[in-house]
């Protein structure tokens, strides 16, 4: 299996009446950019979701101003310099298909076979039942016979939802009832695994050993379709954010170990906007993020339609590419190393938007700890601690799987009414019901004075309260202080203003030996709020199930994220300290932020011997120190982004 080191995606979706389509168009200059930049893989349609194909097509709509096999002159040139090519097919969209073939569109839940929304791709969409499914087919089976591709993009497999007559037939055949507007949703979503699976199988018939990915979230059920995983995240567009790559980044790698995960950004703002270029270190933000969790660069770009070389834009990216293929030594086969995992068992379409998650996440990365994301199934790696969310009902699996974890010696964080009703037994709480304060404000006991983020006065819980009753074995570090009145209204007035009133017997945070539990929803309260408080009380509990974690810092902002990664005899730190920063209806990053100093910690493995700690990619050595099996080195100053390596020598231990 071939794994992409740099690559390209263009997009080129190009309306019906656009004249000229290809007439400056230079093959050769084109992919002579792509090798200045080292560019080995590149993404290009031969079909857009217009419904235009851009080759030599017997069975598609050719763009009707384009005079050349545009497609094939790229798989050429691509195929004499050593470039990889997947062809890019919309498989979920085709503007000009579905005027054509109107039986080839959806029919709404509502009864509309258009969008409520005009000015958009998704207009019209495709019904996976009809005789488009035959057709996309076919257009594959040409394309792989005709021209030297290495797989296929299939975009937008999304289920859009049908109610035309065929889907209701097989609805009504199996089992669905097409009255049920997510009862048409699952089918269609089934009815897209199903065109997928049929696509999967075609593929590897036609081309040994394909890189092929189908677009659309629902990576876990396809993951013996997809032969590679990408995830396309442009955080300066609100579809995605600067929230969505951080949770994806972590949850991907654990799908199928071992797979290549392209990270897809863009080089402009927003998809389907021609003439904006982000910054380079907006651009490397997102791309050493990517590096320092197992995924190569993937950068977005447009095709004009007349193509232009836009040569401006493939020099931002020879700037970007170039600079991170002088620390490429450092990223080659470098596995991220992890000793938390979040245990997430809700749907995984919804994982990237929920609060929890995301709040939880961000928890994560301000205090620097090393995680991933998985869903509920046999874990592939042992893990030092669990952490479960409260929101989503855990499954029977998951269950299970903590329990063996506890049982094998690991440690554990619950919150919430499903932490104690699920695992009650485990962290020492039993369940009584909801607490009734709204809001509920909790304080620390007079054992407990760490942090001067956690103050000796009632905080805010910033979520939804359980009342829950301790065991004696555990040890209570906070406990919930209940409000003079509710948040309401009682008919007459507005309750507004609801101070905290008094302590009550209530635990609001206990622990045992191997566990936490909080009593209220943390991640969702700072998802919500961002107060830093509640990420302190996070981070005492989390210093009681793991005391000495893999990174400690000093002196870097609560915005810097931190990753460790290995490889043989080598340990690599990636330090990334920029500050996405709201600019009106915008967010964005421009610059990175210059760190003074900084101080890495770095929890040492049995048997490794540091020889040197060195700056990367200048190879500059730094003083470092050891004591108690943990590294400590002082960072130089720097701005943006900073990785270091330790290097070791192997010896056995006495």
């Amino acid at each position: 299996m071939y794994h992409p080191n740099y690559a390209l995606f263009f997009d080129n979706h190009t309306p019906f009446d656009i004249p000229g389509v290809g007439s400056f168009f230079d093959a050769e200059a084109f992919t002579d950019q792509l090798k200045r930049c080292g560019v080995d893989f590149l993404g290009f349609h031969a079909r857009c979701n217009q419904g235009f194909a851009y080759y030599a097509t017997g069975i598609g709509i050719r763009h009707p101003s384009l005079r050349r096999d545009l497609f094939g002159e790229i798989a050429e040139c691509c195929r004499r310099k050593g470039i990889r090519l997947t062809a890019y097919l919309n498989g979920g969209l085709s503007q000009e298909e579905t005027l054509r073939h109107r039986e080839w569109g959806t029919l709404g839940f509502d009864g509309h076979e258009l969008g409520k929304e005009r000015v958009t791709p998704f207009v019209r969409s495709m019904c996976y039942n009809s005789p488009y499914r035959e057709h996309l087919k076919a257009m594959i089976r040409e394309i792989a016979e005709h021209y030297p591709v290495d797989g296929f993009f299939i975009d937008c497999m999304i289920a859009y939802g049908c109610t035309c007559p065929t889907c209701v037939k097989l609805m009504r055949e199996q089992g669905f009832d097409p009255a049920k507007e997510d009862d048409v949703r699952e089918f269609s979503y089934r009815s897209s695994l199903k065109l997928c699976g049929e696509i999967a199988s075609l593929v590897r018939s036609l081309l040994p050993d394909p890189l092929l990915y189908f677009n659309s979230t629902g990576w876990e059920d396809r993951r013996d379709c997809d032969t590679y995983f990408e995830c396309e995240c442009l955080p300066t567009s609100p579809i995605w954010g600067y929230e969505f790559l951080p949770v994806m980044a972590h949850y991907l790698r654990t799908i199928r170990p071992g797979t290549p995960v392209l990270n897809m950004t863009g080089r402009f703002l927003d998809w389907g906007e021609f003439g904006t270029l982000r910054p380079a270190e907006s651009l490397k933000f997102d791309l050493l993020y990517g590096l320092a969790n197992g995924m190569r660069p993937n950068i977005g770009g447009h095709f004009h339609p007349r193509g232009d070389l836009d040569l401006p834009v493939f020099d931002r990216i020879y700037e970007v590419y170039s600079d991170l293929q002088k620390r490429e030594e450092w990223f080659s086969g470098a596995e991220p190393n992890t000793e938390i995992a979040i245990v997430y068992s809700g749907k995984e379409l919804e994982m990237a938007s929920s609060p929890e998650i995301r709040g939880l996440v961000r928890m994560l990365e301000e205090l620097k700890y090393q995680y991933d994301i998985v869903l509920p199934e046999p874990l592939k790696k042992r893990y030092r601690v669990l952490l479960v969310p409260d929101t989503v009902l855990p499954s029977p699996e998951a269950c299970r799987i903590v329990r063996n974890h506890m049982e094998e010696g690991g440690t554990a964080f619950f919150c919430g009414a499903n932490g104690a009703r699920l695992f009650g037994d485990l962290c020492g709480v039993r369940w009584i019901g909801g607490s009734g304060f709204e809001p509920a404000y909790f304080r620390m006991k007079q054992n407990l004075k760490r942090s001067p983020e956690l103050p000796e006065l009632p905080l805010s819980v910033c979520s939804p309260v359980e009342k829950v009753e301790a065991s004696p074995e555990t040890e209570a570090l906070a406990v919930v202080v209940k409000p003079f009145c509710n948040r309401g209204w009682d008919g007459v007035r507005a309750i507004c203003y609801t101070p905290p009133d008094a302590e009550t017997e209530l635990p609001f945070v206990v622990c045992k030996k191997d566990t936490a539990y909080c009593a209220g929803n943390l991640f969702t309260g700072y998802f919500e709020t961002g107060a830093s408080h509640l990420r302190a009380l996070f981070r005492e509990m989390m210093s009681h199930l793991l005391p000495v974690p893999l990174v400690t810092v000093e002196n870097l902002p609560s915005f810097a994220r931190v990753f460790r990664t290995e490889q043989e005899n080598r340990t690599v730190i990636h330090v990334l300290c920029y500050a996405p920063e709201q600019r009106g209806k915008t967010v964005i990053v421009e610059e990175g932020a210059g760190v003074l100093n900084g101080k890495i910690g770095v929890r040492l493995e049995d048997g490794n011997i540091v020889d040197r700690v060195l700056l990367v990619p200048s190879g500059e050595k730094l003083v470092f120190g050891i004591a108690d099996g943990m590294l400590s080195v002082s960072l130089p100053p720097f701005a943006g982004n900073l990785m270091l390596a330790l290097e070791y020598r192997k010896e056995k231990n006495c």
